[in-house]
């Protein structure tokens, strides 16, 4: 993370279209210098990676919000344990536990999270937050609580851990004036005045989808979901909730989009 966006600069100042793994910066200091430096290369398409925001539940669910079949949302639940023992893969990712970055996991993973609260419901208006670090191998902190307000006016809290022993696969819950959803990665669970409904969806095609993105980027010049101010949105917000569990007050992000 702290190395990628001198990488990410080289290839741009080499002419070559890119494709980054998220987040974009580790912090959005940095993560605004890399966008004026690709400012200036207006004809190379720059992508930072993001496959929630192409997953088929996610993409769903943002187009029946957005058509109002659970009317105006109000609230949003989302409590999500991802344990990082020895098992996984990503504990074996030495610099993932190395705290050379702001936030650790709660950075890395939490990007993703932010990321798909941001295209079901809009922007964030303010957090805020506590952190602890349950497990010492995984500095600055481990888990964290937080309440969001957002810009359309829907409040929400955000749980996650990854000190955990167990993972379960918790829905995103947001209840609207008119209905209700649960979002989990391969269906969402609709209830409303006409009935409730299970809408299976594709598990895990947000990768295959970005990259075909990124493709007909290069080749036709379309947008696509994963523009860079975006994501360093996704990173404004995960600072946003770390320096209010620090400042132990409320904290608006800054704002890119």
């Amino acid at each position: 993370i702290n190395v990628q966006p001198a990488v990410v600069a080289q290839a741009l100042a080499a002419g070559k279209h890119v494709i980054s793994e998220k987040p974009i910066a580790p912090d959005s200091r940095r993560g605004a210098q890399l966008l004026a430096t690709a400012a200036h290369h207006p004809d190379q398409v720059w992508m930072v990676a993001e496959n929630l925001r192409y997953e088929a539940a996610y993409v769903k669910a943002a187009d029946l919000i957005s058509q109002g079949v659970i009317g105006r949302p109000h609230t949003c639940t989302w409590s999500i344990s991802a344990p990082i023992t020895p098992q996984s893969k990503y504990y074996h990712s030495a610099w993932r536990r190395a705290g050379d970055f702001p936030g650790g996991f709660l950075l890395d993973g939490g990007v993703h999270h932010v990321a798909v609260l941001r295209k079901l419901l809009g922007e964030i208006e303010s957090v805020t937050a506590i952190t602890s670090q349950v497990n010492s191998e995984f500095p600055p902190a481990d888990t964290m609580a937080a309440t969001l307000h957002f810009v359309r006016g829907t409040i929400g809290t955000y749980l996650v851990t990854y000190a955990v022993a167990w993972q379960g696969e918790a829905p995103l819950h947001i209840a609207g004036d008119a209905g209700d959803m649960r979002v989990y990665r391969a269906r969402l669970e609709l209830a409303n005045r006409s009935g409730q409904q299970t809408i299976a969806c594709q598990k895990y095609d947000g990768v295959e989808q970005e990259l075909a993105a990124f493709v007909r980027s290069i080749r036709t010049g379309s947008s696509n979901l994963n523009r860079p101010d975006v994501a360093l949105q996704d990173v404004a917000v995960i600072e946003a909730l770390l320096e209010s569990a620090r400042q132990k007050h409320p904290v608006s992000p800054t704002r890119f989009v």
